[in-house]
């Protein structure tokens, strides 16, 4: 099954979120990217939901670095 993938506009509407914020979710949080070449980022719904249920259950916190 093909995947459908969204952008970082798509994710912050829907998520009712900043730049700033999927910017760092991305970077120390582990937020689920495909990243298509340095200035664009996709997104997948499913690996989203399972992110989000992940974190809702006390799942992974920040990176370290």
């Amino acid at each position: 099954m093909e995947k459908k993938l969204v952008t970082s506009d798509e994710v912050m509407k829907n998520l009712g979120i900043s730049r700033p914020t999927l910017t760092r979710w991305i970077k120390n949080y582990g937020f689920p990217v495909i990243r298509i070449n340095p200035r664009r980022n996709m997104f997948d719904w499913d690996d989203i939901n399972k992110w989000l249920k992940n974190r809702s259950e006390g799942g992974e916190g920040r990176k370290e670095d």
